[in-house]
């Protein structure tokens, strides 16, 4: 993922799981502290819209369909600070997912 995002390298994401519909980054704090020695709002936005899109992207692969996945928009709202390592994990928000798409965005053309 770093050669097509150079980006990602700096994130430090320490390890990604895939469990059913959950996608599991750990990071840490480190690399992505602010000058108040907690985590860099920019910094954990880029790492969920990046997450993000690797969830639509991996789920998209599985099931043969070839998009380009582009973000048009992300919003944050932070609760706490971030004050040591952590975990983001990244879910569909309804059970039925990207399902719930346009089947015409979804059925067009499939990977080869």
């Amino acid at each position: 993922m770093s050669d097509a995002i150079p980006m990602v390298s700096a994130l430090g994401i320490r390890a990604v799981t895939r469990q059913g519909d959950a996608l599991t980054w750990q990071l840490a704090l480190t690399p992505n502290l602010n000058d108040k020695g907690t985590g860099f709002g920019g910094a954990l936005t880029a790492q969920t819209t990046l997450q993000g899109w690797c969830w639509v992207t991996l789920w998209l692969r599985e099931r043969g369909i070839n998009r380009d996945v582009v973000v048009a928009e992300a919003s944050q709202r932070f609760l706490a600070p971030v004050t040591s390592d952590y975990r983001l994990v990244c879910t569909p928000a309804a059970p039925e997912g990207p399902l719930s798409l346009p089947a015409s965005s979804l059925s067009e053309e499939k990977a080869a």
